[in-house]
């Protein structure tokens, strides 16, 4: 579990620190496409999908392709500074690891909206859980699906 977030200037320069490490250790280049799309992950939105990181990227530098965008978010999966999500079935979303305090989701399955939350006493009933069956957890995700309060109120005001 994540103690609380570390201000975003000393997140972002611990991440890139990982990440460039991790190209020396692999032998692979600091190139200015992998620091665009770095610095574009980095500031991005909780939760960004792929495509919309490729969107982001090409209105930095339209000459970075696809594939390129793939390949570095699969280095940022590898080296430890981003995990990936599957909040709907549909979408493969990416969050930062660094920085970002342990949280949980509501996930509208109307909308595809999603709710970050942390709730201390389900952190606890987690841990006793665990303890209880001698499990020593590593990391955990919880999920609830449902429907938003505008998705409940929308679906009101059509009866």
């Amino acid at each position: 579990m994540r103690e609380a977030a570390e201000p975003k200037s000393d997140a972002f320069r611990v991440q890139k620190e990982i990440f460039y490490e991790y190209l020396d250790k692999q032998g692979l280049k600091r190139t200015q496409q992998r620091e665009v799309i770095l610095e574009t992950f980095l500031h991005a939105d909780h939760h960004i999908n792929v495509d919309q990181l490729i969107e982001r990227v090409r209105q930095i530098d339209p000459t970075i392709g696809q594939s390129t965008v793939y390949r570095t978010v699969n280095i940022f999966l590898e080296c430890g500074i981003a995990q990936e999500l599957r909040l709907t079935d549909e979408t493969r979303r990416l969050e930062p690891i660094i920085g970002n305090r342990h949280h949980d989701h509501l996930i509208c399955t109307e909308c595809g909206s999603t709710i970050e939350f942390f709730n201390c006493s389900l952190e606890v009933a987690q841990i006793i859980a665990a303890s209880k069956h001698g499990f020593k957890p590593a990391r955990h995700s919880l999920k609830i699906y449902g429907t938003c309060r505008n998705c409940q109120l929308r679906a009101d005001t059509q009866r």
